[in-house]
């Protein structure tokens, strides 16, 4: 979902979404629902480790993911190894673990 007032947030799903259609469910006829689920799942495994994305350096997405892994992971701040939260804690909280973003309202 992009956000308000701001089309291009959604370019790149939408791009993703078609290059999906293209390669894998256009005039294919899937005779039963596990069939479709199954070349879908093909079809993610492919985009993300085999095909090479022209918008990435014509490297895999999971190339890419691994060499920018390698060259921040030293200089990320400790609050955010392994987090899920995007947040880091509040000032003063004496922890490292964000639970809860804060309101920025």
């Amino acid at each position: 979902m992009s956000r308000k007032g701001d089309c291009w947030d959604n370019a790149p799903m939408e791009s993703v979404n078609g290059t999906f259609k293209v390669e894998c469910v256009h005039e294919e006829h899937f005779k039963t629902r596990a069939q479709a689920k199954r070349a879908i799942m093909d079809f993610i495994g492919y985009y993300n480790t085999e095909r090479r994305h022209s918008s990435i350096g014509n490297v895999t997405p999971a190339q890419f993911e691994r060499r920018w892994r390698a060259e921040n992971e030293k200089s990320a701040p400790v609050w955010c190894m392994g987090q899920t939260t995007r947040f880091p804690p509040p000032a003063g909280s004496g922890t490292s673990q964000a639970t809860e973003p804060t309101d920025r309202g």
